[in-house]
């Protein structure tokens, strides 16, 4: 059973908990075999990312009579947590970080309700969180890689190819302050200490955020987005053609060729129907932060 102790830590909603509870008393029984099974193996994160189209696939299947395919894949992840406490504990990782990276599901409920209209997630993302290799520190999410890029060399730090490297993730949510982004560099830099050389942590980010692109044309002047694009420094970027999967972040709808009916409602929707309608190319850039922890900033 889906504990509603649980479903309150993670910040559902009060009529989201009700309908989740209620599924889960219908369709848990099914789905929590699956989450055992899934997550009762060592695989690596690409092995799990695998496996993890496959039980959810599972997962749905077991209950054809079930309208809602979203609240299913839900579940599924929900059965999941409780494994992820106990490898936490017996990790001396604290209860703050697993709820604060487990609340990723109740971001991605949001998104399904404001996308699909109904309760669930319908993303593959959850892999990473329960390998153990993902974690929500904060505003930001952080997740161990190795870095592929060219050599990046800033006062005497250089990120060769092969070094490990932190990726930073935007999940949505609160409002993308500096401030609050700072305050994740820093509680990256305290929970990943034990494993740096020295005093940086060394951060990477793709998002469509980074585009420069979108910073020149799209995102209004002095705002969040902005702010914290400038936080990096540009090393690449990636155009992605006619995609804008952004689309879903800014405007709670999918891109399907054209922006009609899209809501216009303030700077940031404008500029990008403006941008989407010029013919120009969605994408995403890449950046690189080098943070200091010992002095609080970035180098």
């Amino acid at each position: 059973m889906v504990s509603r102790a649980l479903l309150e830590k993670l910040e559902f909603e009060g009529k989201d908990i009700e309908y989740i509870v209620e599924s889960d008393g219908k369709y848990g029984d099914r789905i929590a075999p699956l989450s055992a099974l899934f997550m009762n193996n060592n695989k690596s994160p690409a092995e799990r990312r695998k496996d993890s189209e496959e039980f959810v696939q599972k997962a749905i299947e077991t209950a054809p009579e079930c309208d809602n395919q979203y609240i299913l894949q839900l579940l599924f992840w929900l059965y999941c947590v409780p494994f992820a406490k106990e490898h936490y504990e017996k990790n001396n990782i604290s209860e703050e970080v697993l709820y604060n990276t487990m609340q990723d599901l109740t971001c991605k409920t949001r998104e399904c309700k404001e996308v699909h209209g109904k309760v669930g997630c319908y993303s593959p993302w959850f892999y990473l969180h329960f390998s153990y290799v993902y974690f929500g520190l904060g505003r930001l999410q952080f997740y161990v890689e190795n870095y592929t890029h060219a050599p990046y060399s800033k006062k005497g730090y250089t990120i060769k190819t092969g070094d490990r490297i932190y990726s930073c993730h935007i999940p949505s949510g609160s409002k993308l302050t500096e401030e609050k982004c700072m305050e994740s560099f820093q509680k990256a830099y305290e929970f990943f200490k034990p494993e740096l050389k020295g005093d940086i942590l060394p951060l990477i980010c793709a998002s469509w955020l980074l585009y420069p692109p979108y910073i020149e044309r799209v995102f209004p002047k002095g705002s969040n987005m902005e702010r914290f694009a400038k936080l990096f420094d540009i090393i690449g970027q990636n155009e992605t053609g006619q995609r804008f999967s952004e689309c879903e972040r800014i405007f709670g709808v999918p891109y399907e060729g054209n922006t009609n009916g899209f809501p216009d409602d303030n700077t940031l929707r404008r500029n990008m129907i403006a941008y989407m309608n010029s013919g120009s190319a969605s994408g995403h850039g890449i950046g690189i932060i080098l943070y200091d922890g010992e002095k609080k900033r970035i180098l």
